[in-house]
């Protein structure tokens, strides 16, 4: 028998555009793959966050109207963090987020940022007053409203800034409150 040897084929992937950013006549490479859609890292976010808010009954403006949204320097504007689309540009805490302001507007702030909102007991105005004056080595307790040294904190590999919401003496005091309510509902 007499085989011939073939030289291998190597097929190349086609180039895929984002959906989106093709239809505003823009050639960006896609990343996502979404149903029979691809979309760049930035569109990924700004669909994400509007189904994210849809989902749970919240304000979604149109996909266009987030967009004009974006802050063009792509930094925080509570913060001042340089923010980005996806935790394969960056860390976790500074991921874009869709923030639902209790005046019923809505903008794009800092993963951290959204969070430490969203924990906090304060007025609105008086957290965004306070979060302007928290330096790179300082964080809001969420229980007590102060501004401490990150090293009055517990860390927390899970939480955007990687440490407790509360400071450790807020956690003591809400830990023996716990252990006060389960001993007293042993008895």
């Amino acid at each position: 028998m007499n085989l011939k040897r073939i030289a291998p084929v190597h097929f190349t992937k086609p180039v895929r555009y984002c959906t989106e950013c093709n239809r505003l006549g823009i050639a960006t490479e896609a990343e996502i793959k979404s149903g029979d859609s691809v979309y760049c890292l930035k569109h990924h976010r700004i669909r994400n966050s509007r189904y994210k808010a849809l989902e749970h009954g919240k304000l979604a403006p149109s996909l266009a109207e987030l967009e004009a949204l974006l802050p063009a320097d792509m930094i925080c504007p509570v913060c001042s963090k340089v923010m980005c689309y996806t935790e394969r540009e960056g860390p976790l805490n500074s991921v874009i987020s869709l923030q639902h302001w209790r005046d019923g507007t809505v903008s794009w702030i800092c993963h951290a940022c959204n969070t430490s909102h969203g924990n906090s007991k304060l007025p609105e105005n008086e957290w965004l007053r306070l979060m302007k004056l928290v330096k790179s080595n300082e964080a809001l307790c969420s229980t007590c409203c102060k501004i401490l040294p990150l090293s009055a904190f517990h860390k927390n590999s899970k939480s955007p800034k990687g440490i407790q919401g509360s400071c450790k003496s807020c956690g003591n005091i809400a830990r023996m409150a716990c252990y006060h309510r389960k001993k007293k509902a042993s008895k």
